[in-house]
């Protein structure tokens, strides 16, 4: 797993209490792309060695796509969240794959504790 330096300034509003995060970059830097955020998330969140699962669980979900859409459900979104998952943590459901993404942590570390484990969960049921 590559290790980096991110080079933009982030406010977290404690994802443990399901609060958004606001990405800011300064002097005008672009963004991350949702992949370094999310890398950034596992490793602030989790040990960075659980973001190879973190990463399966996105890719064999909405394959980064932030605007999937489930055609026989409401799941939406990156980590495919029904509409009742967003409540559960908090948020309401959106296209921003940043917010998404903080979700998504948020979520597994309620659920599961772990990326590892949400990804173990969902390689027996195929959803987590």
């Amino acid at each position: 797993m590559k290790y980096f330096k991110i080079m933009f300034s982030v406010i977290l509003f404690s994802v443990l209490n399901a609060s958004p995060a606001v990405a800011i970059a300064p002097d005008g830097d672009p963004l991350p792309t949702p992949e370094e955020y999310a890398e950034y998330l596992n490793c602030h969140f989790f040990e960075c060695s659980e973001y190879d699962n973190f990463y399966k669980i996105i890719n064999k979900e909405s394959n980064w796509n932030p605007t999937a859409q489930n055609k026989t459900s409401t799941a939406f979104g990156l980590g495919q969240f029904l509409n009742s998952t967003w409540q559960t943590v908090g948020y309401t459901k959106t296209d921003d794959p940043y917010i998404q993404l903080d979700a998504t942590v948020a979520y597994i570390k309620q659920r599961y504790g772990t990326p590892t484990n949400a990804w173990k969960f969902h390689v027996i049921h195929n959803y987590y």
